[in-house]
């Protein structure tokens, strides 16, 4: 099982001002050679391997610092997107706590939507002074309390290949189960050595769906270590969690996204075979603005595609 709190942002790397580069495998040379950061990247321009990424500028709040801009190469082309890192920072419960401030045992935090503070955040009280509570119902990702226990997390996903979201939030709204074609990789996304740490599954619906498209991406990259079996808790917006050493989350529908990503995510089943063929079962609490909750679950046994 794999635990992140709220410390890992304090814990940020400084970046200076300008800008850095991080080649896909940064022991080949030659990668090395080939990426330079000098000239800031056009999105959707053609870049030379996966997993590359450019950082510029800087951003600091709680403590620590990270790029205020990153673009990074993803199916041959470059994306680029602000890192919004210090709109409403993720901070330990200092007066800054976003995910924290609706309620504790009914006190209003320093930073309380005193409004709304007459409930409790049960699923989304993330931190009290730097303790992990992810959900105070003790449920998995995923998965909502009943009176006798916790729901089966990833029930919805019994059948392969298969995408069950529910919930409401910018990204996505209602109870849906998906199906369609698959594009799915399974892949180092940056950290050269730390083994294959991210899987993205990109579902087109059939046509006339609404929305026609989701992706869901999870990743370990951030911490370090290859992706396996078990929770990933305080989960941040994919890829930029990579730069704040905690694990990365992302669901998008077409043409939605969402600035602030936070939750956390099971992963049940990941194998990879040699020929590529991927098997991946996951769960997940996904925060869009860090407050419109939608839990899912996805399946997935086929083949890895380029």
């Amino acid at each position: 099982m794999v635990r992140t709190g709220m410390a890992a942002l304090a814990a940020l790397t400084l970046v200076a001002c300008g800008e850095s580069h991080v080649p896909a495998d940064a022991a080949d040379a030659d990668a090395a050679a080939a990426l330079s950061c000098e000239d800031r990247p056009t999105a959707g321009a053609a870049c030379a391997a996966d997993g590359d990424r450019c950082e510029y500028g800087e951003e600091c709040c709680c403590g620590g610092c990270g790029p205020s801009t990153l673009c990074w190469c993803a199916a041959g082309l470059w994306q680029c997107s602000g890192s919004d890192l210090c709109y409403m920072p993720m901070c330990a419960d200092t007066g800054m706590s976003v995910l924290d401030a609706a309620v504790d045992s009914g006190t209003p935090d320093a930073m309380s939507d005193a409004a709304t503070d007459a409930a409790s955040d049960a699923a989304t009280d993330a931190s009290d002074g730097g303790t992990v509570d992810a959900s105070t119902t003790g449920c998995p990702p995923g998965s909502t309390a009943t009176a006798t226990g916790c729901t089966d997390p990833v029930a919805a996903c019994a059948s392969a290949n298969v995408l069950w979201l529910s919930g409401a939030s910018w990204v996505h709204t209602g109870t849906t189960t998906a199906t369609g074609a698959w594009a799915v990789r399974a892949w180092d996304w940056a950290t050269a050595g730390s083994g294959i740490d991210t899987v993205e599954l990109q579902l087109s619906r059939p046509a006339g769906s609404t929305p026609d498209r989701y992706q869901v991406v999870m990743s370990s990259d951030g911490l370090g270590t290859p992706l396996t079996t078990g929770v990933y808790e305080m989960a941040y917006r994919h890829p930029f969690a990579s730069s704040m050493g905690v694990p990365g989350l992302d669901l998008t529908s077409t043409g939605r996204g969402c600035n602030r990503v936070s939750g956390r995510f099971q992963v049940h089943t990941l194998t990879v075979a040699s020929d590529g063929h991927v098997e991946f079962l996951a769960s997940f609490d996904h925060y869009c603005e860090e407050r419109e909750l939608v839990r899912g679950c996805v399946r997935y046994d086929g083949p890895a595609t380029p």
